[in-house]
């Protein structure tokens, strides 16, 4: 049986479309300027997998296609701690340049945060597994690769800018 394509019109609307693929609500990420970014894991499960894409999603619309090699819920961390430093100018960055830009990629993921009503929620799920001549590998990779493209969404870099 051949590979199949989902291909979604305009009108759908986020929850539908990370439905359609299998992903599921597991966080939601939300930022203050008291508190700053702050993750609340709502389904554990969902949050351990491995190997996993996700997607941060507000007002319908995918502002992020991510992948994790760890755990989900490592990844959601490691993001936190990444866009509280940018902001603070924490960053272990090699050079200034890398320093602003790194920055300028967490205020605009706060700027969005905030146009939102100050949260997003957080879908994914575990990427596929595929038989090939080599055994069965994790896809997720391209399946994250496959989904910016597709959608484009504001806030990963390589769409934004």
């Amino acid at each position: 049986m051949g590979a199949s394509i989902i291909i979604f019109s305009n009108k759908d609307n986020a929850k539908k479309i990370l439905s359609k693929t299998g992903m599921k609500e597991f966080a939601e990420l939300s930022f203050s300027e008291e508190n700053g970014f702050r993750y609340v894991i709502t389904r554990q499960h969902i949050a351990e997998q491995n190997q996993a894409i996700y997607a941060h999603l507000a007002n319908a619309k995918i502002l992020y296609i991510g992948r994790s090699k760890y755990s989900l819920a490592d990844r959601l961390k490691k993001h936190t701690k990444w866009a509280q430093d940018s902001i603070r100018g924490k960053t272990a960055a090699a050079n200034a340049e890398r320093n602003l830009r790194e920055k300028e990629r967490a205020e605009r993921w706060r700027d969005e945060l905030l146009r939102t009503g100050g949260k997003d929620e957080v879908w994914g799920r575990s990427g596929l597994i595929r038989k090939t001549p080599y055994g069965a590998i994790n896809i997720y990779k391209s399946e994250e690769s496959y989904l910016i493209e597709l959608y484009s969404p504001p806030l990963n870099s390589s769409t934004s800018i």
